[in-house]
């Protein structure tokens, strides 16, 4: 496991620094999210079907059976928790929004700062935030699941050690139930990657061993939650809707 040194992010990016760009991230997000003083823009983006898709499942309905969606339920249950724990609210889907920027730029940051040294690595994240996040402004599957792929990538920065790679599994596992290609294809790249650090190791084990701890923790996030609408779909209705549906249909669009 430590045949691969990364260096670890450098350590000279001050804490005000990090809490001057927190500072002018929540500000920025919020006049986008909010009218001044607490008045939540409307919900115009593809979030709105994420809303309403909660609502029917708090009132008992099941995805893939009484309404219809191709994507794996991980956004849908996300709405579901927030709802029954605050309360249906219009200004949740704004707070969400603002929650995930915040969320990603700090990623970026914390990703720029592993090559990056100083103040210039708060600029990736100010880039970011301002050019890519700010002009889709959706808080969907898209952006969840690249948030958990992110922190995947980002925990491989910091070294390889088992604990790691268990973590960056499971990551992609969650990432994978907000988006089925998303956390999928991550997964895989990754896998890859960890066969490619093996190439001069001339002992498979490590290989085996690594390839292990990142599938167990993938695998039993995917399956525990997907085998549970399976078991109330039918594998067949599951299959068709996330898997058959995307390949069969969108290359006509």
């Amino acid at each position: 496991m430590n045949r691969l040194k990364i260096h670890s992010p450098p350590r000279d990016l001050s804490r005000i620094w990090i809490l001057l760009f927190s500072f002018a991230s929540m500000v920025f997000l919020y006049l986008r999210t909010f009218l001044l003083p607490a008045t939540p823009f409307i919900t115009l983006g593809d979030e709105a079907h994420y809303f309403i898709h909660a609502l029917r499942m708090l009132h008992g309905q099941l995805p893939y059976r009484d309404f219809f969606t191709f994507i794996f339920p991980g956004t849908d249950l996300l709405y579901v928790g927030i709802f029954q724990l605050l309360g249906v609210h219009q200004w949740l889907v704004q707070g969400l929004l603002l929650v995930l920027g915040l969320l990603l730029s700090w990623i970026v940051l914390w990703i720029s700062s592993s090559v990056l040294r100083g103040p210039s690595a708060i600029l990736a994240a100010l880039l970011f935030l301002v050019f890519d996040f700010n002009s889709a402004l959706d808080a969907t599957h898209h952006w969840w699941s690249t948030l958990f792929v992110m922190a995947a990538v980002g925990l491989l920065l910091g070294g390889m050690s088992q604990i790691r790679i268990l973590a960056v599994g499971a990551l992609c596992g969650v990432a994978t139930l907000f988006a089925q290609t998303h956390g999928g294809l991550s997964f895989l790249a990754l896998a890859l990657y960890l066969g490619w650090t093996n190439r001069e190791d001339k002992q498979s084990s490590n290989l085996f061993c690594e390839l292990l701890l990142l599938c167990m923790p993938f695998a039993t996030t995917v399956i525990l939650v997907i085998g549970y609408y399976v078991r109330l779909v039918g594998f067949r209705t599951m299959t068709y809707w996330t898997i058959y549906f995307p390949v069969a249909f969108f290359s006509r669009c």
